[in-house]
């Protein structure tokens, strides 16, 4: 009876160790997959630590805790058919008291549109009173009442290069000169495009020149380009397509 139990004993040793070797094994066998999930998690916890950094620096840069100055009066100074200049009256938060100029803050908000055809993005010449010269500028305008962004954007399309466009996507809005004005300007990438032209208002007809994008880069570097809003607007442009 002895005898029999412990063969029996005997013939389970070699099965119990198997399984214990199988269960070393497959731990063994998990742990690069182990390795590769902790490598993954302390890569995300990595860039979003960044992303958090980053962005905690951003509004850190552009949120300000300054007082603002007081404001006692606006008063119109000047004005024309398209210009009306204001004087502003202010006082600082150390009691300090300034007259400041400025042209009167946008009442119409403006567009500029980027219109992209067979890996060519299309500008336009236009005389330009400020420089005296027909300069090379995107197709822009004021949006109208009771209109949207995107509208604007695609009526200014299909009055100045009798385009319309079927997607319009926002980049940006961009403004300049803050000391002395607020206009903002919507800036779209205009793709999908087909004929379509209605009747604009410009002087004098407006000249279409096809630039491809591979070419963007020697524009922006051309010296003689130096319309800061147009120059915005294309560098947006090449990270738009960069992060695509």
């Amino acid at each position: 009876m002895l005898s029999g139990s412990l063969n029996q004993s005997i013939k389970r040793q070699p099965e119990k160790y198997s399984r214990r070797i199988e269960k070393v094994l497959r731990h063994w066998l998990a742990l690069p997959y182990y390795l590769y999930c902790l490598w993954l998690a302390a890569l995300y916890y990595i860039f979003t630590s960044a992303t958090i950094i980053q962005e905690s620096f951003t509004m850190s840069i552009l949120h300000s805790t300054q007082i603002r100055p007081e404001i006692l009066a606006v008063r119109t100074a000047a004005k024309t058919a398209v210009f009306e200049v204001q004087s502003v009256d202010l006082r600082f938060s150390n009691g300090v008291e300034r007259t400041y100029e400025r042209l009167t803050p946008a009442r119409r908000p403006s567009v500029m549109v980027l219109p992209i055809m067979d890996d060519c993005l299309t500008l336009i010449r236009e005389y330009a009173v400020g420089t005296e010269r027909h300069e090379l500028t995107c197709i822009k305008g004021l949006i109208d009442a009771n209109e949207t962004p995107e509208q604007a954007a695609n009526r200014e399309l299909q009055e100045e290069i009798g385009m319309g466009a079927r997607t319009i996507t926002p980049l940006r809005v961009l403004y300049s000169s803050p000391s002395h004005m607020y206009s903002p300007m919507h800036v779209f990438i205009a793709q999908d495009l087909y004929p379509c032209k209605r009747q604009g208002d410009e002087p004098e007809p407006l000249i279409p020149v096809s630039i491809p994008l591979a070419q963007l880069n020697d524009l922006i570097d051309d010296a003689e380009f130096g319309d800061a809003r147009v120059l915005s607007a294309l560098m947006l442009l090449q990270r738009y397509f960069q992060a695509a």
